[in-house]
């Protein structure tokens, strides 16, 4: 459940940014401070919703960054971009460095 409300979180700020003409976007970590949702989870969600938008190319926005606080966030959401990138058709994962 918190994965679906995170994506849709997400999916929400990119059509405002999206709307507002923005050309790039800074995301934090939504719902891994004081609500405590898994930094992983995050992480999915985020990059999914990222990805998502940019493949489109029907607007403005070309960039989409994270800021992420510490070494746990960056490891969840590079880990989520490699799995990701897997999943849509690479013969096998890249190693993060």
């Amino acid at each position: 459940m918190a994965g679906v409300l995170l994506l849709s979180a997400f999916k929400r700020c990119i059509e405002l940014a999206i709307e507002l003409k923005a050309k790039s976007l800074t995301l934090p970590a939504i719902g891994t401070g004081i609500y405590g949702c898994p930094m992983e989870t995050a992480a999915q969600a985020g990059i999914k919703a990222a990805i998502a938008a940019l493949e489109t190319r029907d607007h403005d926005l070309t960039a989409i960054t994270f800021v992420l606080f510490g070494d746990d966030a960056f490891e969840s959401f590079s880990r989520s971009l490699l799995n990701l990138a897997y999943r849509k058709g690479q013969d096998s994962p890249p190693q993060a460095s």
